[in-house]
């Protein structure tokens, strides 16, 4: 009777750790098959794009660092940010998401449209596309993408305020993501996943911190940029 006893306690525990096993399975099976929503997808796909840059800033109290965000534009390693982050050096640091750094070296820049082409070794499969003539309408979703206050890779969202916002001669996008000291040279992304902005500054008259008014640097400037940067030998997309 004892064998009989054990025998049975042993098949009940085998049954049991099979129903486990397959509950498991099931679990795994079930959590792969949740859709990543759209807005996720966008950011999973451009973080590894997007990269952080640390401007020397020399001065009479020693050498500080200012800092910025920019996004791959070729796979060869071509870096857009603003002007304004990189002003006064030569040559950033560049850290990807993965914590790599390379050094950058600023290759042209556009005082008018306060953007700056940064040359480095970044190799990458993927890269920033602009299309000229994407519709920008009020109420569009978007994603931001910085290092407000030095958090690297903060990720914001919000929509489009205002398209043709004109300041200081020439079209801005408004959005209302979080824009903080950090996210200057950061991409802004519609849903598709398109580069249609790159954050120039926040809009507060009061103090330097968010008040729900970013200005971005808008597509058809970043597109004509992009142009004269590939027509004089600065950015090679093959």
């Amino acid at each position: 009777m004892k064998k009989k006893t054990s025998r049975c306690a042993v098949s009940r525990a085998s049954a049991w750790c099979m129903y486990l096993l397959i509950g498991l399975c099931a679990g795994v099976c079930y959590l792969s098959s949740i859709p990543v929503d759209l807005q996720t997808k966008v950011v999973q796909e451009k973080l590894p794009i997007t990269v952080t840059i640390r401007t020397p800033i020399n001065t009479e109290d020693g050498t500080k660092w200012r800092i910025g965000a920019g996004v791959l534009v070729s796979p060869n390693g071509a870096i857009l940010s603003c002007k304004h982050v990189v002003q006064g050096s030569t040559e950033c640091i560049i850290r990807t998401v993965t914590g790599e750094e390379f050094v950058g070296t600023i290759a042209t820049t556009s005082a008018k449209r306060d953007l700056a082409l940064i040359a480095s070794s970044i190799t990458s499969p993927t890269w920033a596309r602009v299309r000229p003539k994407n519709l920008l309408l009020e109420g569009q979703g978007i994603i931001t993408i910085g290092a407000p206050f030095g958090l690297e890779f903060t990720v914001t969202r919000g929509i489009i305020s205002a398209v043709n916002r004109d300041r200081g001669g020439y079209n801005l996008l408004q959005f209302d993501a979080a824009t903080n000291p950090g996210n200057s040279g950061g991409p802004v992304f519609n849903m598709r996943g398109d580069l249609i902005g790159i954050v120039k500054s926040l809009y507060n008259p009061f103090v330097p911190m968010n008040s729900g008014l970013g200005l971005a640097v808008e597509q058809a400037q970043i597109h004509e940029f992009l142009t004269y940067c590939k027509k004089h030998g600065f950015l090679v997309l093959n």
